[in-house]
């Protein structure tokens, strides 16, 4: 997904909107170290109408995020396309609960939940992959590091 943050910083300070898009309309996806990371991820009623999908569970139940009163009205399941750089990049399944109003509140298309900011960002603080060489001059396919990859297995 398309990102607007730096990879070592993301975890630390910034909110990371990434763009996802579902039949051909793109929309961002927050997440922010600002607000709590929600269950599951949330999206705007308006873009859901927009995008005319089927909405599961309906209700109109109260609840709180982010210091805002707000409205749960129902639940979507859909594919969307990960755009990365102006391109399509994939595919990831996207289900949210559906809140009245959440763009005009957080200036946000859809606020990641548990799951998809696993998915966007990665477990926190591991900035690097485990196989990343620990010395300056250790190449990725060196005998210590191979070593190293065989012991963890």
């Amino acid at each position: 997904a398309s990102q607007s943050c730096d990879h070592a910083l993301r975890w630390f300070t910034i909110d990371c909107e990434f763009v996802v898009a579902c039949k051909g309309r793109p929309f961002s996806v927050l997440t922010s170290p600002n607000f709590p990371i929600p269950v599951s991820t949330l999206v705007d009623f308006k873009l859901v109408r927009d995008l005319k999908l089927q909405m599961t569970d309906l209700q109109c139940a109260k609840f709180r995020y982010g210091g805002q009163k707000l409205r749960i009205l129902g639940k979507i399941s859909t594919s969307v396309q990960c755009i990365l750089q102006g391109a399509p990049a994939g595919n990831l399944h996207f289900k949210a609960t559906v809140i009245q109003d959440l763009y005009e509140h957080f200036d946000t298309h859809s606020i990641a939940g548990n799951k998809l900011s696993q998915k966007l960002l990665g477990p926190p603080f591991q900035l690097f992959p485990n196989d990343c060489p620990t010395e300056p001059n250790e190449s990725p396919n060196s005998p210590k590091l191979l070593k190293r990859r065989k012991e963890n297995s």
